[in-house]
């Protein structure tokens, strides 16, 4: 059974890996995701910021490049599937 995936539409690109993404895929937390973002050393919104970034399978240092707007549509995403 696959886990349930919220689909977040980017108003800008970002770049990762040679290629543009238009679109994350947001998935539902695991227990382990939520222990390891408690263990991420950095700020709240750092913390917050990789957490989101690996449940989209993204780097952070590709998920900060996106709009502000969008962060708020994946946050709002990420309370939906949370």
């Amino acid at each position: 059974m696959t886990s349930p995936v919220h689909v977040v539409e980017l108003s800008k690109p970002i770049f990762q890996g040679g290629k543009f993404i238009r679109r994350l895929r947001l998935r539902v937390p695991t227990e382990a995701d939520l222990r390891e973002a408690q263990e991420f050393d950095g700020t709240v919104g750092e913390r917050g910021l990789y957490h989101l970034a690996r449940l989209c399978n993204v780097s952070p240092r590709a998920l900060v490049k996106a709009s502000d707007d969008d962060l708020e549509a994946l946050q709002a995403a990420y309370e939906r599937v949370a």
